[in-house]
């Protein structure tokens, strides 16, 4: 992969928390999308919400950083647009924590719905709508021992 020709674009530490909140009211709701209530995640992905942000239209992968406020641990999910994967970047290889699992359920479940309404994928030309991206873990990436 060149990574010099890649289109992208990132999120800040706070999209996968929105991410996580709009995911626990759509099923709390019974599957109801409320905009209204969704408009910063809207902001993040048609573009408006940071400075230097391109609309995910325009780009095949986001990455976006997640923090374990617990460990103080920082983590990567790079979603793959045109590949409906999400690869999860974790250094600590013993890492089991239920909040970074809910936000990666979010961005894995939850952001391919989103994406579909505000045809994301239609305009990328993917036909699998709203189903789940699949979740890969990195296996190579440096590991630390210390928590």
């Amino acid at each position: 992969m060149d990574w010099f020709k890649q289109f992208f674009t990132t999120t800040d530490t706070y999209f996968a928390n929105y991410l996580k909140s709009g995911w626990k009211e759509f099923n709390n709701s019974g599957g109801k999308l409320d905009w209204e209530k969704l408009l910063t995640i809207r902001s993040y992905i048609v573009s408006g919400r940071m400075a230097c942000h391109f609309s995910w239209t325009e780009v095949d992968r986001v990455y976006i950083p997640v923090h374990d406020e617990v460990l103080e641990h920082w983590i990567l999910f790079v979603v793959d647009l045109s590949t409906r994967a999400v690869t999860v970047y974790d250094s600590l290889k013993s890492h089991k924590d239920t909040r970074v699992k809910d936000k990666l359920e979010a961005v894995a479940t939850f952001l391919p719905i989103l994406l579909d309404t505000l045809s994301i994928f239609t305009e990328q030309k993917d036909e699998n709508g709203p189903a789940p991206f699949k979740v890969e873990h990195c296996s190579d990436n440096p590991q630390q021992d210390n928590g």
